[in-house]
């Protein structure tokens, strides 16, 4: 039997409610730690949003775990992330690319975690189960892609139509392949993680 928390999954309109609520609250705690001077506030607001966020709106299994299923979790991100080295990160030239030395260790680490961890977990549980899944019981798949899709780029200021290609991609793995927000983080994060790895090396060394 579902508890009356957990029964709010099954609402499409509490879901887009709570998925909206969530990013508020999570906005003014990232304000108010940084605010505060709280080194990993963003990291910190949400992590605890996203622990919230599963408790009260859980989700079935996903596609069945195994070695063999991360391991094309991670490929399929890899594959993503090259897609970008193809089209935007070849083009960028030794002035615009970042090298190691530039940074704090720590920045670099806190950026890594928020990057590849939190953020896709925070992320995929708002924006691809509660958002995505409220508004397609309500019209349909693509619909809904295409509006989850649009107020996930709309942040991404400088690669708004990049944003919006990889939402797309991953509502598609949402609907086809059954990816639960987990399963789709291990994908967000490894497409994050080859962007950063190329951005903070030159390109690997190639630029």
């Amino acid at each position: 039997m579902i508890n009356q928390a957990n029964s709010l999954t099954y609402s499409p309109r509490y879901a887009v409610i709570a998925g909206i609520t969530a990013l508020a609250v999570n906005g003014a705690l990232v304000v108010a730690g940084n605010a505060a001077g709280i080194a990993g506030s963003k990291i910190l607001a949400e992590s605890a949003t996203f622990i919230v966020l599963i408790w009260l709106y859980p989700e079935p299994q996903g596609r069945r775990w195994g070695l063999n299923s991360v391991v094309a979790f991670l490929m399929t991100g890899v594959a993503i992330g090259a897609v970008w080295v193809g089209l935007i990160g070849i083009k960028l030239t030794n002035s615009e690319a970042s090298e190691w030395t530039g940074f704090q260790f720590s920045s670099v680490v806190l950026g890594f975690i928020n990057a590849c961890i939190t953020a896709p977990l925070f992320e995929e549980k708002i924006v691809r189960h509660l958002l995505f899944r409220g508004i397609e019981e309500k019209t349909n798949s693509f619909l809904a892609s295409i509006v989850v899709s649009t107020i996930f780029a709309i942040p991404h200021a400088g690669s708004v139509v990049w944003a919006f290609f990889v939402s797309m991609i991953l509502c598609w793995l949402t609907v086809k392949w059954a990816l639960n927000t987990w399963q789709r983080a291990i994908v967000h994060g490894s497409i994050n993680l080859l962007i950063m790895l190329w951005s903070l090396t030159s390109g690997f060394g190639w630029l």
